[in-house]
């Protein structure tokens, strides 16, 4: 019996648009909104693509939230 077999990585990334370093706080909520975004976009066939959110989550953060972009792609292994 033949078998097909593939694997493929997802690899993404998140800075802060005001240039300063991510947030230990955010990460997960980066995390989910990553999976998100990239399962959504993988749907239609794309297999790179930018990321963009805004997060307020803890008290000190800005009314409108801390935006953050990305970048992800996948790559076959």
């Amino acid at each position: 019996m033949k078998k097909f077999k593939k694997s493929v990585t997802i690899f993404y990334s998140w800075w802060r648009t005001d240039g300063k370093d991510v947030k230990k706080e955010h990460t997960d909520a980066l995390e989910q909104t990553a999976q998100h975004d990239i399962g959504k976009s993988m749907k239609f066939g794309n297999t790179s693509g930018e990321l963009f959110t805004s997060i307020c989550l803890l008290s000190s953060d800005p009314e409108d939230g801390i935006e953050y972009r990305g970048y992800w792609e996948v790559k076959e292994n």
